[in-house]
């Protein structure tokens, strides 16, 4: 009978955990965005996506899975505004959240203009930023009480031999940035804790490395994608895809784990 107990017992917090477990993983993130369920054609006016471009498309082809957002190229360079497509996040203000994307660069290039610009953030700021040129993708985790802060990590995108990992042209690639937002109410306790592309640690590219302070404004809000052929007069056309946007709570970051 006390094996049996013990054994009713363990069963019983296996089930506990199990449930614990699950409800990890059922739980919402704080932001999902795949396209699947867009229309083809222009991005502005679906989802709660508004801009002021048509040619910040969603396709069917060139996707992860399902459908992809695509950076068009036709854009015309001339235009008087910066050519954008942004969408309101309920981004959370303290605890550690994951923050990840898929992102694809087919353009083969040795042009050094930027073409395209993804970027969490505000209206005023972009806290977290790549940005995609014709040889290499930079990312700016920004302080926002400082001005012009330099790219903190750069990878090639498969036209320049050696140097940081090549983003190889033509597939699709995975980043995923642990943040650190601290508590609510102090604002010099922000984190990058760690930056992984395709699983691996990027840490060693990052000056003066991970995990690294920065200064946040909070709420984050804004989710933004900018066509930057048009907006910066790049010479080469934008062939960049972004699908699979992700914000969650950083204990949700192995929600693939399974209680057996």
């Amino acid at each position: 009978m006390e094996s049996l107990n013990i054994r009713t017992l363990g069963v019983g917090i296996a089930i506990l955990f199990g449930t614990i477990a699950s409800c990890r993983v059922m739980a919402e993130p704080w932001l999902q965005e795949t396209f699947d369920t867009y229309s083809t054609g222009p991005l502005n006016g679906q989802g709660g996506w508004t801009g002021s471009t048509q040619r910040i498309i969603v396709v069917t082809t060139n996707s992860l899975t399902g459908r992809a957002v695509y950076l068009d190229a036709r854009e015309n360079p001339m235009l008087p505004f910066v050519p954008q497509a942004t969408r309101p996040v309920a981004a959370p203000i303290s605890s550690q959240h994951l923050f990840s994307f898929a992102v694809r660069v087919d353009t083969r290039a040795a042009i050094f203009d930027n073409q395209a610009v993804f970027a969490l953030g505000t209206d005023l700021t972009q806290a977290v930023k790549l940005t995609i040129s014709p040889v290499t993708a930079d990312m700016v985790i920004n302080n926002d009480f400082l001005d012009n802060v330099p790219p903190l990590a750069s990878w090639d995108l498969g036209t320049v031999a050696g140097g940081n990992p090549d983003l190889t042209t033509g597939t699709y690639h995975l980043f995923e940035i642990l943040l650190d937002f601290g508590k609510s109410d102090t604002v010099f306790d922000d984190y990058v804790l760690d930056v992984r592309l395709d699983g691996q640690t990027q840490a060693q590219f990052f000056h003066p490395g991970l995990p690294g302070p920065i200064c946040l404004q909070k709420p984050m809000d804004r989710l933004v994608l900018i066509n930057g052929y048009a907006a910066f007069g790049s010479l080469t056309p934008s062939v960049v895809f972004f699908d699979s946007i992700v914000g969650q709570s950083g204990l949700l970051a192995a929600r693939h784990w399974q209680l057996y």
